[in-house]
């Protein structure tokens, strides 16, 4: 199961530098991308997908008004799902952890040409990380949280349990899985906290890893 990423696909954009943003919102709809979206701040890009999520969203790590990892951290919190590329000048190798860690399914040199940029969102739209060949030269990769060769849940899934994982899977988030399955938001947060514990993993975007990567959902 992928992310359906095509020209249709709705693209945000947040990059405090208006013509850094405008040039790499260029670069997209030279790729064929026609809805791009660039926001001054992580802020504002947060708060325009509480009104329309995006299929695809592009972070700034520095920012003044919330920086990548804030925006980041927020959009996971709240259970936004859709692919997050980081967009960095700076290999740096901790901050990239992080932003892995946390959630991010891609790190991107600003350098990165168009191919680069292409096959970083097809990799997202895969479910895979990608981080940039200049990054991955400085060996930044050896950094990066690894999903295990041997996986086993703690306790088995049960029928409704694995509804909702799926759900979680096609993207979508806690009020939409709410309102598809007509159970309250606290129903689904109460089995989202429970599917996390038997997959021993703290982050949304892990478990989902892992449930694609064996095969749990198909």
């Amino acid at each position: 199961m992928f992310y359906m990423i095509t020209s249709l696909s709705k693209i945000f954009i947040a990059d405090d530098h208006t013509l850094v943003a405008n040039g790499f919102a260029s670069i997209l709809y030279r790729l064929g991308y026609n809805d791009v979206v660039v926001y001054a701040s992580g802020k504002e890009l947060y708060t325009a997908c509480l009104g329309k999520k995006p299929d695809l969203v592009f972070i700034d790590i520095h920012m003044t008004n919330w920086d990548g990892i804030t925006t980041l951290k927020e959009l996971r919190r709240n259970n936004f799902t859709m692919p997050i590329i980081i967009l960095s000048m700076l290999a740096e190798k901790k901050i990239i952890e992080t932003s892995i860690a946390e959630g991010a399914n891609a790190y991107l040199h600003k350098s990165s040409n168009e191919d680069e940029i292409e096959k970083a969102i097809q990799y997202v739209a895969e479910q895979k990380i990608f981080i940039s060949k200049k990054l991955i030269e400085a060996r930044v990769d050896s950094y990066l949280p690894q999903i295990p060769d041997n996986f086993k849940l703690e306790e088995p899934i049960t029928e409704r349990e694995m509804e909702i994982l799926i759900q979680f899977c096609d993207g979508m988030n806690v009020q939409e899985i709410a309102n598809a399955l007509f159970i309250s938001e606290r129903t689904v947060e109460t089995h989202k906290k429970n599917l996390m514990q038997k997959f021993n993993v703290k982050s949304l975007s892990k478990m989902i890893a892992l449930s694609f990567k064996y095969k749990i959902v198909k």
